[in-house]
């Protein structure tokens, strides 16, 4: 799978469709990134969307978000999803724990929903960007599900 961006990954998991109207096309990132350095105010990152193209709309949940890799070090992470059109925002790592209970993320319209996002915090006190050689490249697994809404 690719995304818009040209970035690479492998859908895990098995999709099962019963009906045409559970059948669903959304395009999502398939890898995001976010970075905090001495010059900003905290984390940075682009912004990225999902949008939906299926005929009915589609509720999205984040159900949860995994340590990967280099994530030891930061133990004081705040990391949040913050979406660029309205007033929402989502914690997905607090003090270095992530998100570990299924959060309703947003409701995309059918064929033209779109959600913006990008990511927002800090590395933490334990972390001295001042004194840091190499930079640190933390991975995280963040699981979306979504639910095709049913017709009023």
């Amino acid at each position: 799978m690719t995304d818009e961006a040209g970035n690479e990954g492998t859908l895990q998991g098995t999709l099962t469709i019963f009906s045409r109207s559970q059948y669903i096309d959304v395009t999502v990132p398939v890898k995001t990134e976010f970075a905090q350095n001495k010059s900003s105010d905290g984390i940075v990152s682009p912004i990225y969307k999902i949008q939906n193209h299926s005929e009915r709309s589609i509720s999205v949940f984040i159900d949860s978000v995994t340590n990967g890799e280099h994530t030891e070090s930061l133990t004081d992470l705040t990391l949040g999803m913050k979406n660029t059109q309205q007033d929402q925002s989502i914690l997905l790592v607090s003090h270095g724990q992530t998100l570990s209970e299924s959060t309703p993320l947003t409701t995309l319209s059918n064929e033209t929903g779109i959600y913006e996002f990008s990511f927002f915090g800090s590395a933490g006190n334990n972390i001295s960007l001042e004194d840091l050689l190499v930079p640190i490249k933390p991975t995280y697994m963040m699981n979306l599900r979504f639910e095709v809404n049913k017709e009023e």
